[in-house]
């Protein structure tokens, strides 16, 4: 419940705090934000858990708007897609 709550709040989603404490306190600037859920690897094999993870990285890079270079090494990756998101926010 707190990551979610964390998540819609840097998204601005400021309609789903109405009538909360928070709606005429918090700043409704969106942020990027990178979501991890690992319930959504599976984690059977190490390499079901790479592909997993690199699934992950790939789908935020996506839905970020961010061009890997890395497609095989989800570490790699998600350092990149870091990297690269935070030079657009300068």
């Amino acid at each position: 419940m707190t990551i979610s709550t964390l998540y819609y709040l840097f998204k601005a989603q400021r309609e789903l705090f109405k009538d909360t404490w928070i709606h005429d306190k918090w700043e409704w600037k969106e942020y990027p934000v990178i979501r991890i859920n690992l319930l959504e690897v599976a984690s059977s094999s190490i390499e079901r858990l790479e592909k997993g993870l690199r699934n992950i990285v790939r789908d935020n890079a996506k839905d970020l708007g961010v061009e890997l270079e890395e497609k095989e090494d989800h570490l790699y990756g998600f350092t990149e897609l870091i990297k690269k998101r935070a030079r657009r926010e300068k």
